[in-house]
């Protein structure tokens, strides 16, 4: 699986950082989420609030991390 390489202190585009961690992650996090949940429409929507949450909180990335983690 390929990685998002950023520095995110160099950025302040967090829209395409998410974007770029949704196309790469997204799938894969839906499936996990949906292992839990046995929902299709209840792991979207939590798979949504999980990048919302993601992209709120992308300004305390400090790289140490990968951000698939």
């Amino acid at each position: 699986m390929e990685e998002i390489i950023i520095d995110i202190h160099m950025s302040d585009n967090y829209e395409t950082i998410i974007s770029q961690a949704m196309d790469l992650y997204g799938q894969a996090l839906l499936e996990l989420v949906y292992s839990y949940t046995q929902n299709r429409d209840l792991a979207e929507d939590l798979t949504q609030e999980i990048f919302i949450k993601c992209y709120q909180k992308l300004h305390q990335y400090n790289g140490k991390a990968k951000l698939e983690s």
